[in-house]
């Protein structure tokens, strides 16, 4: 059979049904009737592997019924593979009776329960799809913006012509069928319902060649999947590359999807890649990449995704992608997913919205602690080679000329919020009806103008004028040669600086400080924008309450208003330190906390302990129960702790008074400077991310 990529659709099969599925034009509904007696046992072998792994992910599939309505008429399957998913935001969805919490779920239309593989059963069940697909994932969103900006992402994706999975969006109810007769019917809302990447994705792209190695790639216990060399670990069953076993928590960064658990698997195609990819460079690793990996598939997924602004990649975190391999002849593919972060909302390690084409960084959480030489050699060498340089530049100026701005994206939302109209969005998390409109304009208008401004440096179509910040007497250049300057002010807060400019022509520069933090995850405060139209060029900014990084746009203009030359400095703000780091995900339900109270001014002598106060899951959420930490040296106090996404968090410093630990708690407390997650309030407690 032959393959249309783009619209991914093999010849010969009919996918009338299987488009509608991810078509943004349709809301489908989804039943899923459990007994009473396997939805308790998926709820308790989620707490037992808790207890024995410290995480909820358990992969074993609990048989149930599913009922679908929709544009594709009415369906019903029985014994249907059913349970939870996702990597850290896996949760119990019913964790004490009566209280139910929203997880994301995993259908399997041909789970075969322990039928004889001789018979005829057997092979029917195996051979079941629904709609051409194996299977399909549920994700739900904390806010209706979340699910609209990830269907958002996979549409344009797919439109790009980008291989990736395809998503729509569904309601989902789940009946619990209790002894009594009486089902418990409780609506979950809706969910994102995305296309798994399995062998039936690869059917519907590669058609017969659906045989090949298919690798999922993220960050776990052998930590961030970045395509690095290691020869040591580079071998199955190590921490990097393997099988997964869900059984025994065995999760490699590299894990072959296509072989059975238990498999000694060959992975000489993926070393293979690996190697080749670091030893050779320039001339000779384009020529083996033209020949071995799609790379205008790859390119074009670059450029879409610093328009989407999705920081949790392969680019910022060595994270979340797939590689498949088809076989002797064929080129490898890249394969990207989970985009429930992008448009400048969700998690964002740094201003997505502002950043340059070529300057992506990795995620602090990227280099520590594994050491800060690690590399992303599939973007840093391949942004090395002039044509891939410039073909990625032509994807970023095709896509942009192509629809990508706020107007399609809010028409995009307009028609989703029609399709939901006042239909609780969020489920059994209360009331939350579809917002109005969304906050994502400031993101496209900031994010375009950026990256049209770095096409016009790199083509040439300006002057290549110099710009350097001159700073001023507030800034302190830190040993690592990092400008910084500490910011957290309970009122205002002036600081000056100027530019100074190698060239001709500049008749104004524009100034824009903008800060990302708590309040919005794109800006903390509104963007502070001064102009000065006369030499040497300078200015003054009055900086509002809080605390936190900071960015500055430095843009220069000649006399007509063309762009002569950007400048960006990121992160100028805290941390003032760089001699530790803090909050650290270590993705298994536990985060690493640290804290050095001598950057406070306290001496040795000063500090009868140091404590992680918060509501935490390792505290059962009790403010009044501290978590001691531990001085790892260096003056450093570090803890590892239980915790989950937006619990609340600060430290405190023990100063030896006599009334401490009761209940007034004396002492003092202090934020985690190195998160910019912070409760937006005269407290300002942390945010666990």
């Amino acid at each position: 059979m032959d393959m249309d990529t783009a619209s991914g659709k093999v010849s010969g099969a009919d996918l009338t049904d299987y488009n509608a599925i991810f078509s943004s034009d349709h809301i489908h509904s989804l039943t899923v009737e459990i007994s009473r007696s396997e939805w308790d046992k998926l709820n308790k072998d989620m707490k037992d592997y808790k207890t024995n792994f410290n995480s909820y992910r358990t992969g074993g599939y609990y048989p149930a019924n599913l009922i679908y309505n929709g544009i594709n008429g009415t369906k019903i399957l029985d014994q249907v593979g059913f349970r939870t998913r996702g990597n850290t935001t896996r949760a119990v969805p019913e964790p004490t009776p009566g209280n139910f919490t929203r997880s994301h779920f995993a259908l399997k239309f041909n789970e075969t329960f322990g039928l004889n593989p001789l018979s005829l059963a057997y092979n029917l069940r195996n051979d079941r799809r629904l709609f051409n697909l194996r299977g399909l994932n549920l994700k739900y969103a904390g806010d209706s913006i979340a699910a609209v900006r990830e269907l958002f992402a996979y549409t344009y994706l797919n439109q790009q012509g980008i291989i990736a999975p395809k998503a729509g969006l569904a309601k989902l109810e789940i009946r619990i069928l209790e002894p009594s007769g009486t089902p418990k019917v409780i609506n979950y809302g809706y969910y994102t319902a995305v296309e798994p990447v399995n062998k039936s994705f690869l059917t519907r792209r590669w058609g017969s060649d659906n045989d090949g190695l298919l690798y999922k790639c993220l960050w776990q216990s052998g930590g961030p999947a970045t395509l690095e060399w290691n020869s040591s670990q580079l071998k199955n069953g190590t921490n990097l590359l393997g099988v997964e076993d869900w059984t025994t928590n065995y999760r490699p960064s590299y894990d072959l999807t296509t072989a059975e658990t238990g498999t000694v698997a060959d992975h000489s195609v993926l070393v293979g890649f690996i190697q080749n990819l670091n030893t050779l460079s320039g001339a000779a690793l384009k020529t083996y990449l033209d020949a071995n990996f799609d790379m205008d598939n790859y390119l074009k997924w670059m450029a879409a995704n610093l328009l989407l602004g999705m920081p949790d990649d392969y680019r910022s975190m060595g994270n979340n992608y797939h590689l498949y391999f088809p076989g002797q002849g064929k080129k490898g593919v890249f394969i990207p997913y989970d985009y429930d972060n992008g448009l400048g909302n969700g998690w964002l390690p740094y201003n997505t919205a502002s950043v340059g084409i070529f300057d992506v960084p990795t995620s602090p959480d990227f280099t520590f602690p594994f050491g800060s030489s690690r590399s992303r050699p599939l973007v840093d060498k391949v942004l090395a080679i002039p044509e891939y340089r410039a073909a990625y530049v032509a994807a970023l100026e095709a896509q942009l000329n192509s629809g990508f701005n706020y107007d399609a994206y809010q028409d995009f939302y307009l028609k989703v919020k029609d399709l939901v109209g006042d239909f609780d969005y969020l489920g059994p998390d209360g009331n939350s009806p579809m917002m109005a409109t969304d906050t994502q304009s400031s993101y496209f208008a900031t994010r375009i103008q950026r990256v049209r401004d770095d096409i016009a440096l790199f083509q040439g179509e300006v002057s290549q004028v110099s710009l350097s910040l001159n700073r001023g007497p507030e800034f302190t250049q830190l040993s690592s040669g990092v400008w910084k300057m500490p910011y957290s002010t309970a009122s205002t807060q002036d600081f000056s600086l100027g530019v100074d400019i190698t060239g001709e022509g500049v008749a104004k520069v524009n100034f824009e400080v903008t800060s990302p933090g708590a309040n919005d995850p794109l800006n903390v405060f509104a963007p502070l924008t001064n102009s000065d139209s006369s030499p040497p060029f300078a200015t003054t900014f009055s900086l509002p309450f809080h605390r936190g990084f900071l960015s500055l746009k430095i843009t220069a203009y000649d006399s007509s208003n063309a762009l002569l030359g950007t400048k960006i400095y990121s992160d100028l703000g805290t941390p003032y330190w760089d001699d530790y780091i803090s909050i650290l995900n270590n993705n298994d339900g536990t985060y690493l906390f640290r804290f050095k109270p001598s950057h406070f001014a306290y001496g040795a002598n000063t500090v009868e302990g140091v404590y992680l106060r918060g509501a935490l899951t390792e505290n059962n959420g009790d403010w009044n129960t501290p978590i001691p930490m531990t001085d790892k040296g260096g003056g450093v106090y570090e803890v590892v702790a239980d915790a989950q996404a937006n619990q609340q968090y600060k430290f405190f410093v023990d100063n030896g008074n006599p009334s401490f630990p009761g209940t007034s708690w004396a002492g003092d407390w202090y934020t985690d400077w190195h998160n910019p997650l912070f409760v937006a309030d005269t407290d300002q407690n942390s945010i666990v991310p």
